[in-house]
């Protein structure tokens, strides 16, 4: 497993973390942790059943996708492999037959002619299926990639937030690119093809010696070195390991180079002039502590602590065959061919190359393909929670929301550190609801409680007199309409972004520009942006560059480069009056019983926000609505019930003129009189 690069210096504080059946080395900057060392034939029998399981899932699999490229694919690559050795024994014959020409004094130039022709026909068709096995490999490539990047597309889309905390190593951008899959096998096929190749130049070299026991003695010889180095040569490869930085300086210099290199510090730095030197000197400063301090991959400095008289003994192995040969020369000079004498070391160093190379391509393709397993785990992984029974009844009236001794710890956090404590509340039919409180208090966790984006750790929600977790997730989703500051724009046009609020209308113009206008996003879409609903704000493209394209110039080339994904920069309160124009397409779909809003106005003006919250109250009949705000005013004011929360705890609930009336006493009280004062001081 190679997932080096992670940072694990929560494992290096913690020595509860640490299990005794792990071996930890510092290697230059890196420390690396890794298990202890196995021996080598179980190194070798864990390496065979991960290829074997996983390579068995991907031949039906890719045979699948491409019934007659794949397997055609396979058998010219295996083909092209051994080409080698027969052009290398077609060569050989002509330079036998030119040597024997040489000591009789006649050439056979017929037979010279043949040989060549041979050696020029047979490369010719070598040349042809390479070029064939090219062009198929695009088209077999492309297919295996499109085909398990759907794989991760569709798991990543129905992940939900709680599996997804729980296992983050599973929702990064790289858990696995289709052509990895592609490369994993590829390398695979090679290795098989590197076997016969090598198993072709063994045989060959039989037909250059004169017993049976000779040939035996050079295959012996041929292997010695090969053998020998994956033997006694230190290796990660055969042993699952992880990696962390723990050099101060290094991971100082990689904090500094995120500085000047990440868009969002673009400002702060333009913005102050002092800090370019500041961060350049302590980058230079940094870098001085660490001149003699090695960053090289662990892998290649691990494989570096090998005795020296092991590393000699390993070389002098591989010259083993070149000194026998020569051996045998002066020994038996009657049996003396100066073209065998050039041609068994040389066979002896394709066969080392070879047998160096093939260990390369197994290493390579077993550590993809344990990636490649990960992939087919997601395809059989459920989430953490299980999904109902029942669909959420139909009704013309809002939902009735209920909370009983609910408590509730995000994943990977300890029970002491809950989220909620003992919260009770019950919600009826059609209210408006308001949750206010101080940040961190608990306001947000309990609309995802509500929603059921988290299932309570402890307690029970329930809908309308049923636990919540009796329901199927998609019944309660399109039950539900949610508007919060954290909703994101998608990479599509704008018309799009709002319409997937109601996807079976999501070309429907009229609904879209009409929900814009409740959402407050109409006007600067129509008045502001030239492309308006078909604008794209921050348009996705996969960009390549020739690895010669640097300049800085104003040339055509350049500007073409600088106009890829060009990005429409729209405000905060614009970006926001989108996300809401979502939600009010959302509620078109007539399903919708329960409005959702996290502070959802955060980023607009007074007006904005006085607009939006009419035009959601105006939607109100036969729905339940529940507020998360810090401005108190018109929703505190008029709502139905207002739950005041604090330190993750229900400590009040009411209407406003019931909280207002515990005075100074009252956790509310204290909130609105205080933003009250601050209104004041500010007019």
């Amino acid at each position: 497993m190679n997932r080096d690069f992670k940072d694990t210096k929560n494992i290096n504080r913690d020595p509860d973390l640490l299990d005794p059946s792990l071996e930890v080395v510092q290697l230059g900057v890196w420390r690396v942790f890794l298990t202890k060392q196995a021996s080598w034939f179980k190194a070798r029998c864990r390496r065979w059943r991960i290829l074997i399981s996983t390579v068995k899932r991907l031949t039906i699999d890719f045979y699948t996708l491409a019934p007659i490229l794949f397997p055609s694919l396979c058998l010219s690559t295996l083909f092209v492999r051994v080409a080698p050795v027969i052009l290398w024994h077609l060569f050989n014959r002509c330079l036998f037959m030119i040597e024997i020409g040489l000591t009789r004094g006649e050439f056979d130039t017929v037979a010279i002619i043949n040989a060549v022709v041979a050696r020029v026909v047979f490369a010719a068709v070598v040349a042809v299926i390479s070029y064939w096995s090219r062009k198929a490999e695009f088209i077999v490539q492309t297919r295996i990639i499109q085909h398990f990047e759907a794989i991760v597309f569709e798991w990543k889309s129905r992940v939900d937030l709680s599996t997804s905390e729980a296992h983050p190593e599973h929702d990064e951008e790289d858990v696995i690119a289709g052509h990895d899959v592609w490369y994993a096998y590829r390398d695979l096929v090679v290795g098989v093809g590197r076997t016969l190749s090598i198993i072709s130049q063994l045989f060959y070299v039989s037909t250059l010696t004169h017993t049976g026991k000779e040939a035996l003695i050079y295959a012996i010889l041929f292997l010695m070195r090969p053998l020998a180095k994956d033997l006694l040569e230190p290796s990660l490869w055969d042993r699952v390991w992880i990696a962390t930085s723990s050099e101060p300086n290094f991971n100082r210099m990689a904090s500094l180079k995120s500085i000047v290199s990440e868009p969002e510090y673009r400002q702060e730095i333009n913005s102050n002039g002092d800090i370019k030197e500041y961060l350049c000197q302590e980058y230079l400063k940094a870098r001085n502590f660490l001149r003699d301090v090695s960053a090289s991959y662990p892998a290649a400095q691990y494989s570096n602590r090998e005795r020296v008289d092991l590393a000699v003994l390993s070389e002098l192995l591989g010259d083993l065959h070149m000194f026998y040969c020569f051996a045998s020369a002066i020994l038996n000079p009657s049996k003396l061919m100066v073209s065998k004498i050039a041609m068994l070391p040389r066979a002896g160093d394709l066969v080392t190359t070879e047998l160096d190379a093939l260990w390369v391509d197994l290493r390579d393709s077993e550590t993809n393909l344990a990636s490649v397993q990960r992939v087919y785990d997601l395809v059989h992984a459920d989430n953490t929670r299980k999904d109902g029974k029942f669909d959420i009844p139909s009704s013309d009236m809002g939902m009735s929301l209920a909370m009983r001794n609910v408590s509730f710890s995000y994943p990977n956090k300890k029970p002491n550190e809950g989220a909620l404590h003992d919260i009770s509340c019950t919600i009826k039919p059609g209210q408006l609801v308001v949750i206010v409180g101080e940040n961190g208090s608990g306001k947000s966790t309990l609309l995802k409680l509500f929603t059921r984006l988290y299932d309570c750790t402890s307690g029970e929600v329930s809908v309308d007199g049923t636990d919540i977790r009796d329901y199927k997730f998609g019944s309660l989703r399109s039950a539900t309409a949610m508007l919060t500051q954290d909703h994101r724009l998608f990479p599509l046009s704008l018309s799009e972004n709002i319409g997937v609020g109601n996807p079976e209308a999501a070309s429907d113009m009229c609904l879209i520009q009409e929900s814009a206008r409740k959402g407050g996003a109409d006007e600067f879409i129509c008045d502001k942006l030239a492309e308006k609903y078909d604008t794209v704000l921050e348009p996705m493209a996969t960009n390549l560059t020739s690895h010669l394209f640097y300049t800085v110039d104003d040339t055509p080339l350049n500007r073409i480069y600088n106009n890829f994904g060009k990005k429409t920069q729209i405000s905060g309160g614009e970006r926001q009056r989108l996300v809401a124009s979502r939600a009010f397409m959302r509620l078109t779909t007539g399903k919708v019983r329960l409005i959702v809003a996290d502070e959802p106005s955060s980023n607009l003006d007074p007006k904005g926000e006085s607009e939006l919250f009419n035009n959601l109250i105006d939607e109100r009949q036969g729905k339940t609505m529940i507020f998360v705000t810090h401005r108190f005013g018109f929703l505190t004011e008029h709502a139905d019930l207002i739950l005041c929360m604090k330190k993750g705890r229900l400590v009040e609930q009411g209407t406003h003129d019931e909280l207002m009336t515990m005075g100074e006493d009252g956790e509310y009280f204290k909130l609105y009189d205080l933003q009250a004062r601050v209104f004041k001081s500010d007019i």
